[in-house]
This record gives C-alpha cells, sequence and structure tokens, in this order.
C-alpha cells in the first residue's frame, strides 16, 4: 500500500477541519485506492481493455499519418463476434431462479421469487444484465452493483398566484423533494469505475475474495450537495466544506484528476470494506461524508462479476477481441493493401523529364481527361509492384 504524504498546507483545512479519527479515514481510503488503481494486474487489463474497446469500436489510429489515397478500411470481425454472441445470451433471457433447498423453504421462496420479479421489471433489469454482459465480452470482465436506489430531485408546484401592478400574473411556488426511483437496483458498472482489492481472485467466493472495493463516481456538485443530504448520507454535516475541482495544492490528500471539470464536478469514491473492518466509507474531494458499517445485512461487497474466458488464477480475464487480435489484424491489413492496390491500379504514377511543369493534379485521371504535351514518347506510367507499393503498419 502507498503511503501517503499528507499536504500540510492544504487550503481545504482552514474551514474543514476534520479530527483524528476521520483524517485517519480520510488517509485510508485514499491509500486503499491508489494502491488498487496502481496495481500491475489491473494496469496490464486496462491496457487490454483499451485495445478490445478500439476493437469492437472499429477504431484506427492509423487515419492521421495516411495519405489521402491510402485506404483506412476496418474489417468489422470483432464487432460482429461480439453482437452475434451477445444476441444468442440475451434470446436465453438468463437471471437467477429462486427455488426451495427443502420443503420447508417453499414458502419463503416464493415470496423471494415474486419480489425479485417484481424488482428486476421495474429496474429494467435485463437491459443492464446486457450491459454486463457485453462489458464481459469485450473487457473479459463484466462488473454489476446492486442496491438500494433513491432517485432525488427538487422540483416545484404552484400554490397560488396574485396580480401586479402591470396586472401580469405571478405565481408562488413551493419546492419540495420528489423521488423518481424508489426501489432496488442493479447497475452495470465500467471496469474503469470499480476498484479491487489487488491479492483478490474473486469478489465474494472462496479464500481468494477481496477484502476491499472503490467505486469511483464523478458527479456535479449539485447533484451530490441533493443526494448526500439528512442523517442517512450526511451524518457527519460535512457535505456544506466540499469544494469543486481545485489545484492539488487545495487538498490535504485528494489529487484532482484530468477527467473531472475544475468548475461544478466532484469525485466521489465509495469505499466498501469486509477486512480487517467492516467499512463504507464515502469520501467527496477530500472530504469524510459518510463512516459508518456496511448497511447490507449480507455484509458482503455489493458488487458481481461475470466473465468472458477465465484466466485462472487471476481476477482480470481474458475477453473476445484479444482472442481475434491476430485474425483481426491480418484482415484490415489484407484488405487495405488490396484497396491500394486498385488505387494505385487506377491512377498510376509517371515518369516525366525533369524540365517538365505539369502539377500533381493534372496527372490524376479522369473520365476524358487531356494532357497536350510535344512528345508523348517521352511519358510512360511505372510499374508498380503490390510486395513493395503496398508495405502497411498496422496498429
Amino acid at each position: 500500500m502507498p503511503i501517503l504524504k499528507k499536504n500540510k498546507e492544504a487550503k481545504i483545512r482552514q474551514y474543514y477541519k476534520p479530527d483524528e479519527k476521520e483524517e485517519e479515514l480520510l488517509k485510508h481510503v485514499y491509500e486503499r485506492y491508489y494502491s488498487m488503481k496502481d496495481n500491475p494486474q489491473r494496469k496490464d487489463a486496462e491496457i487490454e481493455w483499451d485495445k478490445g474497446e478500439k476493437a469492437w469500436d472499429q477504431f484506427s489510429k492509423e487515419s492521421e499519418d495516411l495519405e489521402e489515397w491510402q485506404a483506412d478500411y476496418y474489417v468489422p470481425l470483432t464487432t460482429a463476434f461480439i453482437e452475434s454472441i451477445l444476441s444468442e445470451m440475451v434470446d436465453q433471457s438468463p437471471r437467477p431462479i429462486i427455488l426451495p433447498r427443502s420443503a420447508e423453504d417453499k414458502p419463503k421462496a416464493t415470496v423471494m421469487k415474486h419480489i425479485f420479479d417484481y424488482t428486476w421489471d421495474v429496474s429494467d433489469g435485463d437491459v443492464e444484465l446486457e450491459k454486463v454482459l457485453k462489458d464481459s465480452l469485450i473487457y473479459g470482465n463484466g462488473f454489476a452493483q446492486e442496491y438500494y436506489w433513491e432517485d432525488k430531485r427538487m422540483v416545484k408546484r404552484l400554490i397560488d398566484s396574485t396580480k401586479n401592478k402591470k396586472k401580469q400574473s405571478i405565481g408562488n411556488y413551493e419546492e419540495y423533494e420528489q423521488l423518481d426511483y424508489d426501489d432496488c437496483f442493479m447497475e452495470a458498472v465500467s471496469p474503469y469505475e470499480v476498484f479491487f482489492d489487488g491479492t483478490a481472485r474473486t469478489i465474494n467466493q472462496g479464500p481468494r475474495k477481496a477484502r476491499d472495493a472503490v467505486r469511483r463516481q464523478i458527479m456535479k456538485l449539485e447533484d451530490a450537495k441533493i443526494f448526500f443530504s439528512g442523517d442517512i448520507w450526511d451524518p457527519l454535516n460535512n457535505m456544506r466544506f466540499v469544494r469543486p475541482g481545485g489545484n492539488t495544492d487545495w487538498y490535504s490528500f485528494y489529487k484532482p484528476p484530468e477527467d473531472v471539470d475544475k468548475g461544478d464536478e466532484v469525485e466521489v469514491l465509495w469505499y466498501w470494506s469486509r477486512q480487517p473492518e467492516d467499512w463504507l466509507i464515502i469520501v467527496v474531494n477530500d472530504v469524510l461524508v459518510v463512516a459508518k458499517p456496511n448497511p447490507y445485512k449480507h455484509k458482503q461487497l455489493p458488487f458481481s462479476m461475470t466473465t468472458d474466458i477465465k484466466r485462472p488464477h487471476k481476477f482480470y480475464h481474458k475477453g473476445e477481441p484479444k482472442l481475434l487480435e491476430a485474425i483481426q489484424k491480418e484482415l484490415n491489413t489484407l484488405r487495405r493493401m488490396i484497396t491500394d492496390r486498385n488505387h494505385l491500379d487506377i491512377d498510376k504514377m509517371w515518369l516525366v523529364d525533369r524540365s517538365e511543369t505539369f502539377s500533381e493534379e493534372d496527372l490524376i485521371s479522369r473520365p476524358h481527361g487531356m494532357i497536350r504535351v510535344d512528345d508523348p514518347s517521352n511519358y510512360k506510367n511505372m510499374v508498380m509492384f503490390p510486395v513493395l507499393s503496398n508495405i502497411r503498419l498496422m496498429n
């Protein structure tokens, strides 16, 4: 675990002054977060994630380096494979089956099945599951988090209206909190947003399960203030100290990342710990907002994971793009070479006298094109050799 050096001159400590225990928890969360983030196994996995995502998205970095006539065609092999597999998986409508273990469990299993079916329906479980499965095919790992979600926002309703001197109607409004969603929810989580114990091989099963995990979120400051309010989500009354963005010198342990807007966004870290202590700690831009035991009865990390091609004794696994990487490059290379060959055959290069004043645009082939010269016998097109003229570099 990296040992963080506290910025003793942090400006945030001028008005947010945590006690010794809060300071200790803040440091622990950031140490664990940076340790998980810099884990060599995760770093290697992120390289594969980037390659896999670009292969599925048919991204090519060659475009900027190619000349106008050179082909940049990307054969959608990886995309077709992943989408075909996904369609077969979704067609099977996979979901957990709740069955009794013994006869006395039947009443409870029946009730639980109805609860699960209702929750799955209102939370669009099929949609979220499709995202998780797609992530597993692209990245090798698909992650989901299950939690109780209250989607709160502030709205206004008309109480009455009055007339001003100009006889214009002026409404009087009352602001109140509205819940757009209030139930259990399973959310597909991007692998870039969730971090796990570097020694783990699974999340919640076996002797090598993860000790702790961090879920990272980027939120608008106003949204964060609405969400982290009240006795449950702001029991320490510290949300009032949160400031968006800022320079590194402003904070004690927090390092503002590049993907956070310095004007009105904040980075929220949800730290879940199973061992050595039972914790849910939430930190927002170097401010401790929540510090309490895991609120769920199961006392496990609230994440689940599905995999594509398992790597034994590893936490991060292999996706379809990794299998198709060499074939994808070969197909792209051959397709582009054929297209380039056709371009060169149609619009050949020419050998001309050194004193010739024609421009390159004059020699571009076009229907009924004509170039007037004194002695046509002195001009001829070059013979192109495919092996020499179509060498291509692949990303």
